[in-house]
């Protein structure tokens, strides 16, 4: 859907046509779809896991060490954007490559949770208690977020999206309100160590909706 891409001094910018809005403004503007529509938002969730897939296995970007790999760093409901189609009346398009990063074999599991800027109610339990090592696995935790939601807007409508929002919501280990899908627990050994061990859950709103 680029329509053109060009250069302004050292910037680098893309024209796309524009969007009707975001995932977000759909959800809000639309009743949870009926039971016949159900194959239209499989169709849409497996068009962004393709989208998913170009970012992390390129195939054609290469570096001295040979073969480069992509992480997409920031799915979201906002950073999914509505077009209208010929055919499939309005579809999904994953948007926002800001945060967007290409790494090598041997640096694309290795990067500091730290010095990833992303939105909190998405982010994975290893963001907040590893020091190293997420991979692309990052986006998989996001993209499984969205998944979810997706699907209590189906059965539920907005209502419902909102309802799910606010059970998630708690202060987490770093005093902050959030609306993530886990809790993570200091669990001190037998031996009191000085040093915490973490473990990371599911919240209750989250097992409750997946069964």
């Amino acid at each position: 859907m680029l329509l053109v891409a060009f250069q302004h001094g050292n910037t680098f910018n893309f024209v796309f046509p524009f969007a009707k809005g975001n995932l977000v403004d759909f959800w809000e503007r639309k009743p949870g779809r009926s039971k016949q529509d159900v194959l239209w938002l499989i169709r849409q969730l497996l068009g962004i896991t393709k989208a998913l897939s170009m970012i992390h296995n390129p195939g054609w970007l290469k570096g001295p060490k040979g073969d480069l790999f992509g992480r997409h760093g920031d799915i979201k409901p906002e950073n999914i954007l509505i077009f209208d189609h010929d055919i499939e009346g309005e579809i999904m398009v994953l948007s926002d490559m800001g945060l967007t990063a290409v790494h090598s074999e041997i640096s694309r599991s290795g990067v500091n949770p730290a010095k990833i800027d992303t939105t909190l109610t998405y982010r994975p339990p290893e963001t907040d208690y590893k020091s190293k090592g997420v991979s692309r696995a990052f986006d998989i935790w996001t993209l499984g977020c969205l998944f979810m939601e997706a699907m209590v807007w189906h059965l539920g409508g907005y209502d419902m999206l909102k309802r799910f929002y606010t059970a998630r919501k708690s202060i987490d280990i770093r005093d902050i309100a959030t609306s993530k899908y886990y809790d993570i627990k200091n669990v001190r050994t037998q031996f009191l160590a000085v040093t915490p061990r973490y473990t990371a859950s599911l919240k209750k709103p989250v097992v409750e909706v997946s069964v």
